[in-house]
Order: structure tokens, then C-alpha cells, then sequence
């Protein structure tokens, strides 16, 4: 009795004296400002001596500290746009010390990020396919997540410019994205598909029936897309897209049809 009474004496000692020296070790980590190395060693130290009062004040003000750092980290990638690491060190923190709710909140906007990120990079990769019209759904998704990032904003503007220039399920090559602006009186057609021409890097071959047609027109401030499909409307016209910078115009008649 007497001997198991010093066994279990010495591993108490032997407890104390382990916790002791990983409590110095946590103090230096502290002094350092290693505020995660400091946590496990004021943890290891607490582990070892569970009822020591002076490890768990340490202990928490260690997970404080550290909760701090973490936080301010994730302010940092936040707004750097590191989107995925700035969620990871808000999490961090606020498994450290869930007091400080804000860097459970700033998690919850890192993550709302990534997945906007996520939305935008697989619409890209949409466009490069040329699926326009499920590209653009997912750009609405994503606005919907965040309305003011602005890599869905710029997105979203490039497939409303690709839309202006999709004819016939092919994207055309206008040369510019300017407002197109027409005032023609009794003019030739022709001309006035090359003043179009001019304006947009498109050449259109037309029919020798349009030769001597003549029309009017006043618009201000269109797209190419606008003009275009205006022009064959008040002209009863029709069109084949023989490629991206060149289209057949030819009169909406079944002959030439």
C-alpha cells in the first residue's frame, strides 16, 4: 500500500513538472507573439495539470489573442480578394473564441465570395464554349449572391455586348462597341449599308435587286444589332450570316428565299 501510494506521489510530480514545462514554453511563444504555437503549449501544459487554474486563464487569454490575429488576417486576403483564405482564418478565429461573433459573420460573407467566384469562373468557361445563354444565367446567379462585385458587373456587361452582336446563333465581329447613330432621307440602300459597314467592321454583300432600292431612316444612339434589324424590317428584307465579319441581305420574297 505504502509503495503504490509513492508510484502514484511521483506521477503526479512527474504530471506537474511535464505541465510546468510546457507552461514555460507557452509563456515564451507568448512573449514571441506566436499566439498559435502559445494556445497548444498553454493547452499541453493544461492537459497535463487539468485543475491549475493559472493554465486555463492563459489558456484563454492565449485563444483571445490568437482569435485577434486570426481575424485580422482575414480582414487582410478579404480584401485582397483571397476569398477561400480569408474564410479559412475567420473560421479560425472564431473557433478560438467564439465571443467575438463578427468573425463568424465576415466567415459567412468569405464564403458567399468563393461562391460568386466559383459562379464566375464556370461562366467564363461557358463563353469560351459558347453556351451565352447559360453563361448568363449563372452571371444573374451570382449577382444575386452579391450585387456589387464587381467581376459579375464587368461580366455581365460583356455578354450584354456579345448579345447585341449574336445573329442567328453566331457572334459577329463588330469592330466597335460605340452607339451606332443613322440619318439617312431617300437614300440608297447600298450606301447605306456601307455607311453600316463603317461603322461596325461588318460587310454585308447584297442582292442586285437592292441596287436602286432606296429608304429613310433616323436612329440615334443603337446597337449595331438595333440598326441592323431595323434596316431589314422597314426594307422587307431577309439575311444569311455567311461568318463572323460578312452576311448575304437579299429581299424576304419566297424566290429568293
Amino acid at each position: 500500500m505504502k509503495r503504490l501510494l509513492i508510484w502514484t506521489l511521483l506521477l503526479m510530480l512527474g504530471g506537474c513538472a511535464s505541465g510546468s514545462s510546457s507552461f514555460k514554453k507557452a509563456e515564451k511563444f507568448s512573449t514571441a507573439g506566436k499566439a498559435d504555437n502559445a494556445v497548444m503549449a498553454y493547452a499541453e501544459a493544461l492537459e497535463k495539470d487539468p485543475d491549475n487554474a493559472e493554465y486555463k486563464a492563459r489558456l484563454q487569454v492565449a485563444r483571445q489573442k490568437a482569435a485577434i490575429l486570426h481575424g485580422k488576417r482575414g480582414d487582410e486576403l478579404l480584401a485582397n480578394k483571397e476569398f477561400e483564405a480569408s474564410r479559412q482564418e475567420y473560421q479560425l478565429a472564431s473557433g478560438l473564441d467564439g465571443s467575438i461573433e463578427t468573425n463568424l459573420d465576415k466567415a459567412r460573407i468569405a464564403e458567399l465570395y468563393v461562391d460568386v467566384s466559383k459562379k464566375i469562373t464556370e461562366s467564363r468557361t461557358m463563353i469560351r464554349d459558347r453556351r451565352f445563354k447559360q453563361a448568363s444565367q449563372v452571371v444573374d446567379d451570382a449577382l444575386a449572391l452579391v450585387p456589387d462585385y464587381q467581376p459579375s458587373l464587368d461580366l455581365r456587361k460583356e455578354l450584354d455586348r456579345r448579345a447585341s452582336t449574336m445573329i442567328d446563333g453566331v457572334e459577329l465581329e463588330v469592330s466597335s462597341d460605340d452607339p451606332i447613330t443613322l440619318n439617312f432621307k431617300s437614300a440608297n440602300l447600298p450606301d447605306v449599308f456601307d455607311i453600316l459597314t463603317q461603322l461596325s467592321g461588318i460587310r454585308f454583300i447584297l442582292d442586285d435587286s437592292m441596287r436602286t432600292q432606296t429608304t429613310t431612316l433616323y436612329l440615334e444612339e443603337a446597337t449595331f444589332s438595333q440598326a441592323f434589324e431595323l434596316l431589314l424590317r422597314m426594307n422587307k428584307l431577309d439575311k444569311k450570316i455567311l461568318n463572323s465579319k460578312t452576311i448575304i441581305l437579299f429581299p424576304n420574297s419566297k424566290d429568293k428565299q
